[in-house]
């Protein structure tokens, strides 16, 4: 019947021949044959069902392993890869993934929250791509490339990447979620104390690296629309309340240092 084309009475035939085989042998022959049939046909989907029986059979069969990992290729199944390699067994029959299993992109940083700004890189097997995503949606390959190091902006980001082998295969999607809450600066130091003065006085104030001062002299709490210090600040005459803070590049505030002159 197969030598005349005729692949529905052969594969009755071959399913008749499968159960009535009471070895484990013949029951793989009668099933790898049937595979074969339906290759010959380019029915995959049927074909891999008998080659996925053969390997449930024995877990080390390296024709139904090749051939079903040729199927799975073909269609980008790396769902089905995957679960074929947790079941194959033996050591010639695992060196068969090789090409297939793709290691997930591992990121520098483990998901948290960092009081600092961080620049975040990933890495994956050597000449693999990597595609990630920050919106929310797991990452395909039509997802964004990754280049180079990512510094993250304040607040919450969530990466869902995957890596590409040259063979085209994706791997599975990692997450990782980074929260980024920078510490507000300390408060800054007015040097020159409160008190009553019979002088003229400058007032100086100790300013953070990486940080702007502002200031008021009538109590208000002042903000970056203030008067900004850069230098040393003459007191003015009569009584006032100085009120100091200072905001880092992150647009953080202090708490206010106030003196009384």
């Amino acid at each position: 019947y197969e030598q005349q084309g005729d692949t529905a009475k052969a594969a009755s035939c071959y399913e008749k021949a499968i159960a009535s085989a009471s070895s484990r042998d013949d029951k793989i022959e009668g099933r790898m044959a049937l595979a074969k049939l339906y290759l010959s046909e380019h029915s995959d989907t049927n074909a891999a069902y008998y080659l996925e029986q053969i390997v449930d059979i024995q877990s080390d069969h390296i024709e139904a392993i090749s051939k079903l990992l040729e199927i799975y290729e073909a269609n980008n199944d790396l769902t089905s890869i995957l679960a074929l390699a947790k079941k194959t067994e033996g050591e010639e029959a695992k060196e068969l993934f090789s090409n297939y299993l793709l290691n997930q992109p591992v990121f520098n940083y483990k998901s948290g929250t960092y009081n600092e700004l961080i620049t975040v890189e990933t890495e994956a097997g050597e000449s693999e791509k990597i595609y990630y995503t920050t919106d929310g949606t797991e990452a395909t390959s039509a997802s964004m490339l990754y280049t180079g190091p990512i510094t993250l902006e304040v607040g919450t980001t969530v990466f869902h990447a995957m890596a590409e082998n040259h063979n085209g295969l994706l791997s599975e999607n990692i997450v990782v979620t980074y929260e980024i809450v920078p510490d507000a600066p300390d408060k800054p130091e007015i040097l020159l104390d409160s008190g009553e003065y019979r002088e003229p006085q400058s007032i100086e104030i100790a300013v953070a690296d990486g940080c702007r001062a502002y200031y008021t002299f009538d109590g208000t709490v002042p903000t970056a629309e203030s008067q900004e210090y850069t230098e040393p600040v003459n007191m003015p005459l009569g009584n006032h309340i100085f009120s100091v803070v200072q905001i880092n590049q992150n647009g953080l505030a202090s708490d206010v240092a106030t003196r009384v002159y």
